[in-house]
């Protein structure tokens, strides 16, 4: 259902049509996003554990399952392919030799800076979409609104996840 069509009772219009414009834009985005993992042969979870790899350096398994709200088994299976494509490496931890640390290779962090680089564009084009005072209305509400739905891993100005102690 557009916004431009009946409004469920449950809404009001202007409610309904925030709604509407919020899942068309998150679609958008999870779309673009999806086409540029494609071709790097990875998909989104395997991708923010990249991106959590590439900001907060080496991490265990049990940090990044928090980061990525996934269970371990689930990261377990995001790393073996990462690891397969020679994007992460699992070393013995420092200070625990009971843990493994995931480490990003240098092939990996190549591969999150090159498509850093291709959202960066993305993110121009759809900036230039707007004039600046209604930018920084949308910016101000779009943190807000993140803020709302993941409070429990706290604002990350880098990456949307948490940075906190394990």
């Amino acid at each position: 259902m557009s916004a431009q069509g009946t409004v469920p009772p449950t809404y009001e219009r202007s409610e309904w049509e925030f709604w509407e414009g919020l899942r068309g834009t998150s679609r958008g985005l999870g779309r673009l996003l999806q086409q540029e993992l494609r071709r790097a042969r990875i998909t989104p979870p395997q991708y923010w554990a990249l991106h959590c790899l590439k900001v907060h350096g080496p991490v265990h398994g049990g940090k990044l399952s928090r980061w990525l709200d996934v269970t371990l088994p689930t990261v377990s299976g995001v790393v073996d392919h990462l690891e397969r494509l020679g994007y992460v490496e699992r070393n013995p931890s420092p200070e625990d030799r009971r843990r493994v640390m995931l480490v990003l290779t240098p092939k990996g962090a190549r591969l999150v800076e090159r498509l850093d680089r291709e959202q960066a564009h993305l993110a121009r084009e759809l900036v230039d979409l707007l004039p600046p005072r209604d930018r920084a209305a949308v910016t101000r509400a779009l943190h807000r609104l993140s803020e709302r739905l993941t409070p429990e891993h706290g604002p990350c100005e880098n990456c949307g996840r948490s940075n906190g102690s394990s």
